[in-house]
């Protein structure tokens, strides 16, 4: 996954390259009333509290257990990670942003109950360990439709690509620590929204975002709420500072060979990121 997003990223970039020259000569009128910047950067940090609810049918027809992973599991339900942003003013009107996290969380319990996963039964009493990785890779565009001195709204649309792994493994067991059961799925879920933005004054912006998913087709089914604020501050020329708040919510239900189940994903909190602009 990161591969593919390093991959992603050099494109834009070298589309960037490719039209560094006259983007650097837009004017003010060419541009936007809101803004001028052409490129931006963010990378910083992402406090995330997560709440999973897992299931995983076996191959031949017989439902897992509904497993909640940070209450059963014992998986961390909060922690911190990178967080990275790149922006790029096409043209005066016209946006592209792609955005990048991860998180990869496991913990350790002994069994409260018997837990049905895939193929495999694990038992009351039993120690597992475990974990759940995330990936997330949102590319959007956005259309400028207002635009004000203080004001700005676009309207958007845009891809969630999602990578989710899991896995868990008995402990200790008669035979050793037995072999970690994994399920894998991808998730590419397009989206649309909206984003507004308001100047405070020369140094301080406000931006807010609002993104929905909903769709079934074929062996595949899920929906997807995303809302996030931030707060920026123009400290120089060039470089500012920023504090956000990010909501995501991901349900998905699949019927496929390494993902037969299902999976509720929600996490939050706050970012707190150095910004670069151009």
């Amino acid at each position: 996954m990161l591969i593919r997003t390093a991959s992603i990223i050099c494109i834009i970039l070298n589309l960037c390259a490719g039209s560094l020259a006259a983007a650097e000569s837009m004017s003010r009128e060419e541009g936007t009333r809101f803004s001028t910047e052409n490129f931006s950067f963010r990378a910083g940090v992402y406090d995330i509290s997560a709440h999973t609810r897992i299931r995983l049918d076996a191959l031949g027809g017989l439902i897992g257990t509904t497993i909640d992973l940070e209450d059963d599991l014992l998986i961390d339900d909060q922690k911190t990670t990178s967080y990275l942003s790149f922006g790029w003013r096409m043209s005066g009107r016209h946006f592209l942003e792609v955005e990048y996290f991860n998180l990869e969380r496991s913990g350790a319990a002994t069994l409260t109950g018997e837990i049905e996963f895939g193929d495999h039964t694990f038992n009351f009493g039993a120690e597992v360990k475990s974990f759940f990785d995330t990936h997330v890779t949102r590319i959007s565009y956005a259309y400028l439709i207002k635009d004000t001195e203080k004001f700005a709204f676009a309207l958007s649309a845009g891809l969630h690509i999602t990578d989710l792994r899991t896995g868990i493994s008995e402990i200790n067991s008669q035979f050793g620590d037995a072999e970690v059961v994994v399920a894998a799925v991808t998730a590419p879920l397009p989206v649309i929204g909206m984003t507004g933005a308001w100047r405070i004054n020369d140094q301080w912006f406000m931006y807010g975002r609002l993104q929905i998913f909903r769709l079934t087709f074929d062996d595949f089914s899920g929906s997807l709420d995303h809302a996030s604020i931030k707060l920026e501050y123009d400290a120089f020329d060039h470089v500012g500072f920023g504090v956000g708040y990010d909501l995501f919510d991901m349900g998905i239900a699949v019927d496929r060979r390494l993902w037969n189940g299902n999976v509720t994903f929600r996490f939050h909190g706050p970012i707190l990121y150095l910004k670069g602009y151009f």
